[in-house]
């Protein structure tokens, strides 16, 4: 018995870039509106940002996962990189309020995300393994790891 309900909203099928309900869309949830990687990308811990200048492809891989959909536009994920292994995190407290009620859609964002990573790691011909370790950096929510291998 569980009192958690999953809420998930996910479009299909093709967007008509000219139309004036997906413009107005765009505007309202403010989708060109992203958060800057200072926000959301780490080098070995919370206190030091990744330089957007790093090695090309990591930085392609992680704008993907930047430019990434998220309920509200909320972005919750925050990614921690140590050589060419990536911890994902949640920040708490990342709700939605409908009705009054918190709706906590950060796990599905986070997903979204991770596919992002994965599928542009795999344009640039990176392995993807992922897995879960004992991490605790502040007060974020670790999730899991992915760790890239150039593929042979």
């Amino acid at each position: 018995n569980s009192t958690e309900d999953i809420v998930m909203v996910s479009p299909i099928g093709y967007g008509n870039e000219k139309s004036l309900k997906h413009r107005l869309t765009r505007f309202m949830i403010q989708a060109n509106k992203r958060k800057p990687w200072s926000e959301l990308f780490y080098e070995e811990n919370f206190k030091t940002p990744l330089d957007e200048n790093c090695n090309d492809e990591i930085a392609q891989i992680l704008e993907a996962v930047r430019l990434a959909p998220s309920a509200a536009n909320k972005q919750p994920w925050r990614i921690v990189k140590s050589d060419l292994t990536f911890d994902f995190y949640i920040e708490p407290g990342a709700y939605m309020n409908e009705k009054n009620q918190k709706i906590n859609v950060s796990y599905n964002d986070l997903g979204i995300a991770r596919c992002h990573f994965k599928l542009m790691a795999a344009d640039y011909g990176y392995k993807t393994k992922w897995f879960t370790k004992d991490n605790i950096l502040d007060d974020k929510i670790y999730v899991g790891s992915i760790t890239l291998e150039k593929g042979h």
